[in-house]
């Protein structure tokens, strides 16, 4: 993989638009399940699942490789399900329900790091050598509590800790060393 101008990538991922992406899907909609609109209603655009990726670009492999294993190592031996758990902003009780762990691969590609706790997780690889990648996953957006203003159901609205809303979220960047 190569990006041949990192500051064109950027631009072009700090000008993702959901509200455009939506409008998009609206006119796809219309054009190909004409269905809804005839019977006078609309689409709402959600998401389930939502990934964000960080690429840690190094223009020569043999500085990432020190650096690469160093972290990976401290990462197996040190990260505990405790640690795991702050991540998604939650905390190892005697309730927990949750599956957490950690996760080593190594791959023809390369090696893999994965820590997870329930339908939230990171993990971190090498990617062509020279790529550091760092994504966070989750499959139920959710599962995530944020303060937020909640409209209740008698037309009032307070700010309170509740569900992050599944709005359509876009997240790129790019880090060159």
């Amino acid at each position: 993989m190569e990006v041949s101008d990192v500051d064109t990538a950027q631009t072009l991922s700090d000008r993702i638009n959901p509200e455009g992406i939506h409008k998009v899907l609206d006119i796809l909609a219309k054009r190909y399940c004409p269905v809804p609109d005839s019977l006078g209603l609309e689409y709402t655009w959600t998401i389930q699942q939502i990934e964000c990726a960080t690429d840690v670009m190094f223009k020569h492999p043999e500085d990432l490789q020190p650096v690469y294993d160093e972290i990976i190592r401290t990462a197996i031996f040190t990260v505990k399900p405790d640690n795991i758990a702050t991540f998604p902003g939650k905390r190892i009780t005697c309730n927990c329900k949750q599956e957490v762990g950690t996760n080593y691969n190594q791959r023809i590609l390369g090696t893999r790091i994965k820590h997870h706790m329930g339908d939230v997780s990171i993990k971190m690889y090498d990617k062509f050598g020279c790529v550091l990648r760092i994504e966070s996953t989750c499959n139920d957006v959710g599962s995530f509590r944020v303060k937020r203003e909640v409209n209740h159901k008698d037309g009032t609205t307070t700010e309170q800790k509740a569900p992050l809303k599944k709005a359509f979220i876009a997240c790129t960047s790019y880090l060159r060393l």
